[in-house]
């Protein structure tokens, strides 16, 4: 923009406040009303109404015209002037300043089809399109070009209004015509009145002149509702786009209207909006919200005459590109609907809170400075260039992305924030993308940090990815935003290990590969507080070869699953080397061993276990993970890969699940433990399967693979899984090879089919190890063997439930060994139970149990606890057959014996001695003289003696009961007194001779009569040498009772 700052001398300024005042007296703001008085149209004077058509002169006929075709009709009456297509020149009369339509009054012109108007030079040199003295409105939806003629001697305006110009609609081109001379070309204007734009289009151009042009001129405000305008000045001295010059100078835009006012060339002044105010230092320009504004400049001159950038107002948009001093060059958030140009020399401010955007297809060209405080953004496809500078510091975005740009720095904590789009760089300012969603995945989290993938979308737009590791960012509770957090610790210092970056952190504290400022610790102890996933993430043993683990870790039950070790070197496994204990969890996942190089000590849960100073355990371990080897191997164990120093390490309570493949020759390889040189392997199995494809001098065993020192205990264990190893030198179900046998194996079992022998080096099985079937397992047999005498519960097995022996402390799972005697010692069967399968048997059967001070008591349940046999309760019942094998101790006895109806006198004969005799009198035979039997009354039984007794009146039952009582064996040979002889089982035939109580009489079994007698009752033997009766002969039986005599008669028995 060119100014100066004074237009006019003092002269002028005079004459300008002398002509102002003439004007408000006589003619400004002049209210013009009625039709016109003359209104002539290409010359034709068409005031009293009616049509033409128009030939291509411009000329005006009557000829073809009609009310249905037409170019031009007027209507009298309500002053309406319809342009239909039509073409018109202006004609050089007098007055008429060439105009094409010339009217004084209102006029009201309506738009159909596509009309031009086009004025001429008149004989002063004066041109105007059209000139209406008076207001014009603009109706209809055609189009309308009224072009002034070029001139040198004169002004050129495409419309000249003498009242207020109003567009309602349709679209309107004026334009103001060249001029060679210094003469005034102006597009549109107004005397006298408004400019009101209230819908359609409107385009005000001023021709290229020496003197002064304008797009638009006017005396009064102007308003721009939904319509769009544009004024542009041309080439002159002084160029404006828009100039007001008014006592109160306004323009205003509202709804979806827009004004572009944009200044030509001026020599001395140019200026897109020129706001005029003679009479006060008041004006403005208001964007109401919705419409826009673009203009190189605004400028407002005062009363005093002074210049100044002028500042819009509004809660619309705007742009102001070419006013360096311009405080508010851009307002809301204006979106460039043109290519446009800062030129040098200028500098464009977007000031804080506005936004500049450059849309897609459109160019800014910056040769000046562009000073950002706001927001720039320009749009993919758009086009930002030129020779000057990007300055501010506002927010430079863009919608072209050329990355996504990472910090070095980003952490857990602060990546959404860190993480931007890179936009391009332009005029040497980088440009940060606008317009995309950022969206965070978290990826795997190790030691390391936090993996991110970051994907940057919009629509219609291909997306893009990055992924990235973020630094862990620990609080004071240990805990990351990313979910991991350092395992906590107790009181006592232990390590509270919950998921798999606490186990990994773990790992990494004992190996010393923290990188988080914690010191290595490799006795530190740790406790499983829940089942932990490391499936898709490698693994690095806890322990190594040169640092072994000498702490305690408590698995606590739970499970590791997924861990996974791929071309595995020696010192593998969950743990790499163990001096200390590790203990009670289950293991899963897979490792494999490749390469050209031997690999040695490698296991599913330590690789070696012991050094040369100092042992190790492994406890309560079931490890399910498979190896597999295909190059030179050695110490390979599903459980312990090896126990290789003179230490004695513990390897117990531990089960191989897995699966081991060795498609190479084998070296010692095993389901428990690989090699031992020294130690001890107890409570153990396998029940994985071992396969070796190749054959050569290895040795392979379900337990341990090779042993070769006497200081070696293996005891307790059992295989059940299936070894393949056709053509290994050394193969067995629990030992592949025990060297010269001089290591321990004890109470070991296999099962049929699982391999050969128990010891591969032997041909047969020696002492120690024990074929067993499936019925066997699944009996609960071998469990009960495994367990043994072991005082402490280790072995069990869910009978009907578990196929296999388990490792367990639950009682409800231990089984037991019982024999079941029913009442002989050839009715005797052998059973498993666990204590719910253990019940009280029927009858008299007794059910003896060994070696299980913790089986459920139960009536008639005897049960051996160390060198005690004990019951809890014994009833006997009368009739049926008793017998044990051995004396115990019940703790309740009971015995019944039911009397016939009027009866009161019987034997019995007891396995214990009953302290209480319910109902009856007891009386012990002393001796027997011939056909006299002498008794004595006695208060108790003693001995195991059998005794007669005496029911008390009205009595049918006798009861005989005692505590912690000792039940006696059954034996054969004959108890109590010489006289009496008493059994536990029934007599099935009493030898001729012998006497027995029947009916409340001793009766003597007569030669050939069937006589038995049932349990738990005495009976006199017959005495060697004695006459026997016969058939009905009668005898009579003296029974002497405390030395008194008293005779019983004995009638002869049947």
């Amino acid at each position: 923009m060119k100014t100066r700052n004074k237009l006019y001398d003092k002269s002028r300024l005079r004459l300008l406040c002398l002509l102002t005042a003439l004007l408000g007296l006589f003619g400004a703001g002049q209210t013009w009303a009625g039709n016109p008085t003359t209104l002539t149209v290409g010359g034709t004077n068409v005031l009293d109404g009616g049509c033409w058509k128009t030939n291509e002169s411009g000329i005006l006929t009557t000829e073809g015209a009609s009310e249905s075709d037409y170019n031009v009709k007027y209507d009298s009456a309500t002053g309406t002037l319809t342009l239909k297509d039509a073409t018109i020149n202006g004609t050089n009369t007098i007055y008429h300043v060439g105009a094409g339509i010339f009217a004084s009054g209102d006029l009201t012109i309506v738009l159909e089809g596509s009309s031009t108007v086009k004025g001429v030079q008149d004989p002063n040199g004066e041109t105007q399109s059209i000139r209406v003295e008076g207001n014009l409105t603009i109706q209809g939806g055609g189009s309308l070009t009224a072009q002034g003629a070029e001139t040198s001697s004169g002004s050129s305006y495409g419309i000249f209004v003498f009242g207020s110009f109003t567009q309602q609609s349709g679209s309107v081109t004026a334009s103001g015509g060249n001029i060679n001379g210094n003469h005034t070309s102006t597009g549109l204007y107004v005397s006298d009145g408004t400019v009101t734009a209230q819908d359609g289009t409107l385009t005000a151009t001023g021709g290229d002149t020496s003197g002064r042009s304008y797009g638009i001129s006017a005396n009064g405000s102007v308003t721009v509702s939904d319509a769009a305008v544009t004024a542009t000045g041309g080439t002159g001295n002084y160029s404006y786009g828009l100039y007001v010059d008014s006592s109160s100078p306004s323009v205003t835009l509202s709804g979806s209207g827009s004004l572009t006012a944009r200044s030509g060339s001026g020599t001395d002044t140019a200026v897109g909006i020129y706001l005029v105010n003679i009479w006060s230092s008041t004006g403005s320009v208001t964007v109401g919200n919705g419409s826009t504004l673009l203009t190189n400049s605004v400028i407002f001159r005062d009363s005093s005459f002074n210049e100044n950038p002028l500042a819009p107002t509004g809660d619309g948009s705007w742009l102001i590109y070419g006013q360096s001093g311009q405080t508010s060059a851009v307002g809301g958030n204006y979106t460039l609907e043109e290519n446009l140009t800062i030129e040098s020399g200028n500098t464009l401010t977007i000031p804080a809170g506005s936004t500049l955007t450059v849309p897609q297809g459109k160019t800014l060209t910056v040769n000046g400075t562009l000073t950002n405080q706001g927001t720039l953004s320009i749009a993919a496809e758009s086009c930002l260039t030129g020779s000057g500078s990007l300055e501010g510091d506002g927010s430079f975005t863009a919608v072209a992305v050329t990355g996504i740009e990472v910090p070095d720095d980003v952490t857990c904590a602060d990546y959404e924030k860190k993480v931007v789009l890179a936009g391009p760089t332009v005029l040497g300012h980088a440009f940060t993308a606008d317009g995309w969603t950022l969206t965070f995945t978290k990826g795997e989290v190790t030691l390391d940090g936090c993996t991110y993938t970051v994907t940057a979308s919009k629509e219609g737009s291909e997306s893009i990815e990055k992924t990235f590791t973020a630094q862990h960012s620990f609080g004071e509770d240990g805990k990351c935003p990313c979910g991991a957090s350092r395992p906590t610790q107790d009181a006592e210092g232990c390590y509270q290990v919950a998921d798999a970056f606490q186990l990994f952190w773990f790992a990494g504290l004992v190996n010393g590969t923290l990188t988080d400022g914690t010191e290595q610790n490799t006795s530190a102890s740790a406790v499983l507080t829940a089942d932990i996933e490391l499936s898709g993430e490698t693994w690095t043993p806890i322990g190594s070869e040169s640092t072994p683990y000498t702490g305690t870790f408590d698995g606590q039950g739970y499970t590791i699953s997924g861990m996974t070790i791929e071309n595995a070197e020696s010192y593998s496994g969950l743990f790499g080397n163990v001096t200390g204990t590790v203990k009670n969890f289950t293991v899963t996942g897979s490792i494999t061993i490749t390469g050209d190089k031997t690999v040695a000590k490698v296991g599913g849960a330590v690789g070696s276990l012991g050094t040369a100073s100092a042992g190790g355990t492994v406890s309560g371990v079931i490890s399910g993970v498979d190896i597999t080897v295909s190059a030179g191997n050695d110490h390979i164990g599903g459980v312990v890969g090896s126990m290789p120093e003179n230490s004695s390490p513990t390897v117990e309570n531990c089960i191989y699940t897995g699966k081991i493949t060795v498609t190479v020759a084998a070296g010692s390889v095993a389901g428990v433990v690989g090699y031992i040189r020294t130690g001890t392997i107890q409570n153990c199995a396998n029940q994985g399967g071992i396969s070796i494809n190749t054959g050569g001098n290895g040795s392979v065993g379900g337990i341990l693979g090779y042993c070769n020192n006497g200081k070696i205990y293996i005891r307790n264990c059992y295989n059940s899984g299936v070894i393949a190893a056709e053509g290994t030198a050394n193969v067995g179900a629990i030992v592949g090879q025990n060297k010269s046998t001089q290591a321990t194996v004890s109470n070991c079992c296999y099962l049929t089919g699982s391999a050969d022998k128990g010891q591969g080096q032997l041909t047969d099985d020696a002492a120690g190890t024990a074929v067993k079937t499936d019925e066997d397992f699944k009996s609960g047999e071998v469990a009960c063997l495994l367990q043994g005498s072991q005082t402490v519960q280790v072995w069990g097995q869910t009978l009907g439930t578990d196929y296999y022996p388990v490792l367990t402390t639950d009682e409800a799972k231990r089984v037991y060994a019982a024999k079941l005697y029913q009442g002989s010692a050839d009715k005797v069967s052998e059973l498993y139970a666990n204590a719910s399968g253990i019940s009280s048997p029927e009858g008299n059967a007794l059910l003896v149990i060994e070696d299980a001070a913790t089986a459920p008591a139960g009536t008639n349940v005897v049960v051996k606890s160390g060198d005690a046999y004990t019951c809890a309760n014994l009833v006997l019942t009368d009739g049926a057959d008793f017998y044990t094998p051995v004396a115990f101790t019940a703790a309740q006895a009971t015995y019944s014996r039911p009397l016939a109806e009027g009866t009161q006198w019987g034997t019995v004969a007891l396995p214990f001695d009953a302290a209480t005799v319910t109902g009856a009198e007891l009386f012990r035979v002393d001796r027997q003289d011939g056909e006299t039997l002498y008794v004595d009354e006695t208060n108790g039984m003693a001995g195991g003696e059998p005794l007669v007794f005496r029911a008390n009146a009205e009595v049918t039952e006798v009861d005989f009961t005692g505590a912690n009582v000792t039940v006696r064996a059954t034996t054969d040979a004959a108890t109590g007194s010489t006289v009496l002889k008493g059994t536990s089982q029934t007599v099935s035939q009493l030898d001729a001779g012998a006497y027995f109580i029947y009916g409340d009489k001793f009766y003597q079994v007569a030669s050939g009569s069937p006589v038995g007698m049932k349990a738990f009752r005495a009976y006199i033997p017959a005495t060697a040498g004695a006459s026997t009766r016969s058939a009905g002969a009668a005898s009579q039986l003296r029974i002497v009772f405390n030395a008194s005599e008293t005779t019983r008669t004995a009638h002869e028995g049947n």
